[in-house]
């Protein structure tokens, strides 16, 4: 069967769709209430923005001139204060519209799933832009989805691989989108792809993704976490470079390069697990990842540039190698951080202390005492223990070390208990 429907053209849905709703169109009476639609339309962004984005998708494809989006709004508002919060078709082909108030409606079968003859508009419902590549693939970018504020990049268009995530996805302004899913398949995210795109919190790489591009992520400051797929070799220039809210990224066993200032200044950064197939390390990887506290390399890195670790002063080093490899830069450690070295089976560091950490708080321990050593810059609280025990042996925590919390600049609140007798010099500066 073809189509029991041509698909609504979303808006016409001032029309149709409204009508069908039983709403009643509202117009603009006054200066002051085109003042409250503009309100409304800045407390709800992200869902009405991502209506507005597929209206004008369909009314493009139905040779439509899509109404301005003040104009689309004030048709969707019924003078009962009730809107339009979501529109999609579902897997059975139906539409479905989600109301600010009540239930949803379901206004029937709008697409046959299984028509051949389905046209690209019902094929690509979030208005992406799909390019034409020399080896037969599409290369993909947000075109009228910088709108949404969740996008899913499919794995093929009009029979074909969507092989790339172009560069400048969003554009070069970036785009509104918080949540973006690529779908398994997808083999490459290029230079620049998600570059400057501040808005974007989360992001799913799938294991097809064999390579991330030079400064792909960079300043997505809004970026918390990431997971990286077994199937990326390598991490390019600058790829997550200004990521300052990454706290937690995942590596997959399959890279085996993480490029130059590939994570220069994620300042949030607390811990990352370098896979056992890493060979390379480059300039500055992790330089300005002032949060950082404990990382291991594997023995199986044979170079580590310039400045590597530049930057994080409460970083301690656990290296499985038992000395400096001749393929490490001679300044691969500026920032001169503790390294503990055969850390499999040696856990002193290069200074003489067993390094511990306990809530956040980093302790060395050394000639039967603990004291509080460098503490990451952003650390925030302090709540200093008494004494702190390690493989089964107490310690009494007996002294602040010199320049411990110097430049946290976050820090607001220590306590220090009586054990402590000692405080060093710019301990507190």
């Amino acid at each position: 069967m073809k189509k029991k429907k041509r698909l609504l053209t979303l808006l016409c849905l001032g029309c149709t769709l409204v009508s069908a709703l039983a709403f009643t169109a509202c117009e603009t009476d006054s200066v002051n209430q085109s003042q409250s639609q503009s309100e409304q339309t800045q407390e709800e962004p992200s869902e009405i923005e991502k209506v507005y984005a597929q209206y004008v998708v369909y009314a493009n494809a139905q040779s439509e001139t899509p109404l301005s989006y003040e104009q689309w709004l004030a048709s969707i508002k019924g003078d009962d204060g009730i809107g339009i919060k979501n529109i999609y078709v579902n897997e059975n082909g139906e539409l479905i519209v989600e109301l600010t108030v009540g239930e949803p409606k379901n206004l029937g079968v709008v697409v046959d799933k299984d028509d051949e003859n389905a046209t690209d508009a019902e094929e690509n419902a979030q208005g992406l832009e799909f390019y034409p590549l020399g080896n037969g693939t599409y290369g993909v970018k947000a075109g009228k989805a910088s709108y949404l504020s969740e996008i899913t990049i499919p794995a093929t268009y009009k029979g074909k691989k969507v092989s790339e995530v172009l560069d400048y996805f969003f554009g070069v302004a970036g785009g509104r989108a918080q949540k973006v899913i690529i779908s398994d398949g997808v083999e490459k995210i290029a230079d620049y792809a998600f570059n400057g795109c501040s808005s974007l919190t989360s992001i799913t790489i799938p294991d097809s993704v064999t390579s991330i591009g030079e400064l792909a992520f960079n300043g997505c400051s809004s970026l918390t976490s990431v997971t990286i797929g077994n199937g990326v070799t390598s991490i390019g220039y600058g790829a997550f470079s200004g990521c300052s809210s990454l706290t937690s990224v995942t590596i997959g066993n399959g890279v085996t390069s993480i490029g130059d200032s590939a994570f220069y200044y994620c300042s949030s950064l607390t811990s990352i697990t370098i896979p056992d197939g890493v060979t390379s390390i480059g300039h500055g990887a992790f330089s300005g990842c002032s949060g950082l506290t404990s990382i291991t390399i594997p023995d199986g890195v044979t170079s580590i540039g310039h400045g590597a670790f530049s930057g994080c002063s409460g970083l301690t080093i656990y290296c499985e190698t038992t000395s400096q490899p001749s393929g490490w830069d001679y300044d691969w450690n500026t920032s001169d951080c503790p390294v503990v070295w055969d850390c499999n089976n040696n856990d002193v560091t290069s200074d003489g202390y067993i390094h511990v950490a306990i809530d956040t708080l980093r302790y060395g321990i050394k000639d039967g005492v603990a004291t509080v050593i460098k503490q990451a810059r952003n650390i925030q609280t302090a709540n200093i223990l008494a004494s702190i025990t390690y493989k089964d042996t107490t310690y009494s925590v007996t002294s602040i070390s010199e320049d411990a919390f110097y430049d946290c600049d976050n820090l607001t609140s220590v306590v220090i208990p009586e054990s402590v007798t000692s405080i060093g010099d710019s301990a507190f500066v």
